[in-house]
């Protein structure tokens, strides 16, 4: 009987801190408990699935007359633009402010360096929380004010930017 004297002591000490949900070093989760970001200082993974595409097309007429002359001289102008993006990632970001309608705030930030070249991907928005999935994951679509950013530094952007003739030939048209 003696020796479990301390044994029974310890569950009845123990007793009120497991009741509370606490653990001596495990954060207790229940069966029921949701572990959907809901607080401050949560914390939310966003999968981020941009495309964005745009076109322009312009087209001018400039009919000009010279004074006195029978001659005509015209100008047709055609100019053409396009963009296509695609972001593709992974964010993990942080609950910072809960707003009085339930809406979250959140923020990240993530920084990934290979050899010389460093990206950096950041988002800013607003999720509601049943937007959230039941794996607290939620895709950027339904972030609200969304701000994501992304850019790199290294060996790969350097590659992509003008050279010193194309940067003073758009300077001067």
């Amino acid at each position: 009987m003696r020796r479990f004297v301390p044994i029974i002591l310890t569950f009845f000490l123990l007793l009120p801190q497991l009741l509370r949900g606490d653990s001596l070093s495990v954060p207790f989760y229940s069966l029921y408990t949701d572990k959907r970001a809901h607080r401050v200082g949560d914390i939310l993974t966003v999968l981020i699935t941009e495309e964005s595409s745009a076109s322009r097309t312009a087209k001018d007429f400039f009919p000009l007359f010279s004074a006195g002359v029978d001659y005509k001289n015209r100008h047709d102008g055609v100019g053409r633009t396009s963009r296509q993006g695609r972001l593709w990632a992974t964010i993990t970001t942080k609950v910072v402010e809960i707003l009085p309608n339930g809406e979250l705030r959140i923020e990240g930030k993530k920084t990934v360096q290979v050899n010389q070249d460093k990206e950096e991907i950041t988002l800013k928005g607003l999720v509601r929380p049943e937007d959230i999935g039941p794996d607290n994951t939620i895709l950027s679509i339904y972030v609200a004010d969304a701000q994501i950013g992304y850019k790199g530094k290294g060996a790969i952007d350097a590659g992509q930017k003008k050279g010193i003739i194309l940067r003073i030939l758009d300077w001067f048209f």
